[in-house]
């Protein structure tokens, strides 16, 4: 497999457990919450750190890190709550 399908693999496993696991979560809470999500890559580094403080001081809440298989590349899924309507 070549590196952007993988990629692409990842994002879309990755993807399939944020929507289960958000599903489950909201039933517990006896309330709909609307979500949006975020991916971006990053090699590892300052950069990455910097950047997904920057995303938290937003809303944005730190899901998940995959790591990209043949590079020191990262995709960092995030997630915030969308506001009522």
């Amino acid at each position: 497999m070549k590196a952007p399908t993988q990629l692409l693999l990842v994002i879309m496993l990755s993807l399939y457990f944020l929507a289960t696991c958000t599903g489950y979560s909201q039933g517990k809470q006896g309330r709909q919450s609307r979500w949006e999500y975020k991916f971006v890559e990053y090699d590892r580094g300052l950069q990455a750190q910097n950047e997904i403080n920057n995303f938290a001081g937003q809303g944005w809440e730190l899901v998940t890190v995959e790591g990209v298989v043949g590079s020191d590349r990262y995709v960092f899924f995030l997630k915030r709550e969308l506001s009522a309507k």
